[in-house]
């Protein structure tokens, strides 16, 4: 134990703090991706070194609470991921990147760093061209779908944005020990953090609908105890504050230094959740006299009378509930506060009933509903206040993964909306469609069909192989009355493979990425109207081509392409079905 705080101790002052004290003689931000990443070949404590930077950063892993920990307990803004480093196979848009970028702000994270293009030196070698071996992130010039990427860069600005508002909210601080092993140990229910659809870095003990950071015994010495008994760091309005400090069951055993910062918490105010310190840890060199003074400590906090055994003794209401769903495996949060307005950032894993409902530890304001899709706001057309809480229905729409952000900000004495029923029609888009197949490789074919297929089972090889964007053009008549002032249109394009831009009579109607695949069409106009859709696949199809051929005859290079001939083409296309949706 104190070889390993040793080694803590010594990279801290000799590495990290040379480091930051370079950068910032020299006007620079220190990133930093601590112990815990990768497989933790270092001992050590894994939040020191968050601690100590300008910018926590993580893999997509073990250490996401611990960096997302570090920044919210000093009120920073940034908390960075090294996002998808993974295999780079050609075979992923940012339709598979989405939930995983989802997960990673559900966990704290608010700046994606991509990991990592490969430099091309060959421009010959454009298409695909190079990635950075078998673990970048393939979002090179000659990528398919890079031309179209603007709208999911969009998607994750307006997330990141709203991600740095204001203060993270918690109820729990939890202690993450003195081990110095390089990975927090007994604090996360399942043995350790990982940054999963589902939450699975829940902590142990906590009820569902509350959330939490982690603090090391370096930072306890920072805390201060405000006069409404919440623990926090003085001195900047933007770091969390927390109605207790929750010790780990082992934490009986602790360093005297650590032992004494409790007891000055709990003198000043604070609660305690944990076991009764009975024990000095590690091995002083008055060991008697260090155990009886721990001990002692002990007695002192449980006389306190704010030092309780279990969570459920702090009397905690959830910050987040759900109704008819499964809180942390259907619907996911996370709050900050900036002010007086309360954001909340809500993930839907899976499609759920009309009942599903979440509700907020909010009332007296009016729920907002920004979704970052699109970047639509709008005040919730349905809600009910009860019990404390402000419940919306749980994301109604038609994508099986989807999030938004619900803001309060403007009172109200409104405690019931109902959400008036609006008619809905929809209509199939049956047209003849002319489809035009051409890249840089050579490939320049057109087809004229009146249905909708996939291109990797058409008969002509050209079109079976094809890698690339085709443009579909279709004339589509609106009738008279069918769009009224104060309606709503948007036609939805059903499945596609992988995504595709819209366009109506020449002015761009967006770009279709992820689900639910559907864009607004107000700028139809009544009569013949000239509908353009621009749809990408990927480059798996024709590098399977290409895998067959004598290399001096392929139109494709890369340094990786795993596939073989005799490999089965990816789904590609627009396959529908194409509906517009009418509201009013």
């Amino acid at each position: 134990w104190d070889f390993r705080k040793t080694i803590t101790e010594v990279v801290k002052d000799n590495f990290f703090g040379v480091l930051s004290e370079y950068c910032r003689q020299h006007g620079l931000k220190h990133y930093v991706e601590g112990f815990a990443c990768g497989v933790g070949t270092f001992m050590g404590d894994p939040l020191m070194a968050y601690l100590n930077c300008d910018v926590p950063m993580t893999e997509a892993g073990p250490s996401t609470r611990e960096a997302s920990s570090a920044a919210h307990l000093k009120g920073d803004k940034l908390v960075a991921v090294e996002a998808h480093t993974s295999a780079a196979d050609w075979s992923r848009t940012p339709r598979d990147f989405k939930p995983r970028e989802d997960a990673h702000f559900r966990h704290g994270i608010t700046r994606i760093i991509y990991h990592g293009g490969g430099h091309n030196p060959k421009p010959e070698w454009r298409f695909p061209g190079l990635a950075f071996g078998c673990y970048g992130t393939e979002i090179p010039p000659g990528q398919t779908w890079a031309k179209y990427m603007r709208s999911w860069q969009d998607y994750l600005a307006r997330c990141q944005y709203m991600l740095r508002r204001g203060a993270f909210v918690a109820d729990v601080l939890a202690f993450a020990g003195e081990d110095y092993g390089g990975h927090v140990v007994g604090v996360y229910e399942n043995g350790h953090s990982e940054c999963g659809a589902s939450g699975r870095d829940r902590m142990k003990g906590l009820p569902a609908g509350l959330d939490y950071d982690l603090v090391n015994a370096e930072f306890l010495k920072r805390l201060s105890v405000f006069a409404d008994g919440t623990i926090g760091c003085a001195g900047n309005p933007e770091a969390t504050r927390y109605r207790a400090l929750v010790l780990r069951e082992r934490d009986s055993e602790m360093s005297v230094g650590t032992a004494r910062e409790v007891l000055r918490l709990v003198r000043a105010g604070a609660t305690v959740v944990g076991p009764k310190v009975v024990k000095a840890l590690g091995n002083p060199e008055n060991a008697a006299a260090a155990d009886a003074e721990v001990a002692a400590i002990g007695a002192e906090l449980v006389k306190s009378g704010r030092c309780l055994s279990t969570i459920d003794e702090l009397g905690l209401t959830p910050d987040f509930v759900v109704r008819n769903a499964r809180a942390g495996e259907d619907v996911n949060y996370l709050h900050r506060r900036d002010g007086g307005t309360d954001v909340y950032y809500v993930v839907r894993w899976n499609r759920l009933g009309a009942d599903a409902r979440m509700g907020f530890r909010v009332t007296g304001k009016v729920p907002e509903i920004f979704d970052p899709l699109t970047g639509e706001i709008a005040e919730a057309a349905e809600f009910s206040m009860e019990d404390g809480y402000t419940y919306l229905p749980a994301i109604p729409c038609d994508a099986k993964e989807a999030t938004r952000f619900v803001v309060f900000r403007k009172s109200t004495a409104e405690t019931v909306r109902t959400a008036r029923v609006r008619k809905a029609s929809v209509v199939e888009v049956n047209p003849e469609w002319t489809i035009g197949f051409k890249d840089e490789l050579g490939v320049d074919t057109t087809i004229v069909t009146n249905r909708l297929f996939d291109w990797s089972t058409h008969g002509n090889p050209e079109i079976a192989t094809f890698s690339g964007t085709a443009v579909y053009r279709a004339t589509i008549t609106l009738p008279s009355g069918f769009s009224t002032p104060g309606s709503s249109l948007r036609l939805k394009l059903g499945r596609v493979e992988e995504l595709c831009e819209v366009l109506v009579n020449g002015r761009s109607c967006g770009i279709a990425w992820t689900e639910p695949y559907e864009v607004s069409s107000d700028c139809l106009e009544t009569g013949e109207n000239v509908l353009e859709i621009q749809v990408t696949n990927l480059w798996p199809n024709r590098l399977i081509l290409d895998s067959g051929l004598p290399e001096s005859e392929r139109l494709t290079h890369t340094n990786i392409n795993p596939y073989k001939p005799e490999d089965k083409p990816l789904p590609s296309g627009l396959l529908g079905p194409v509906k517009l949706s009418f509201h009013k």
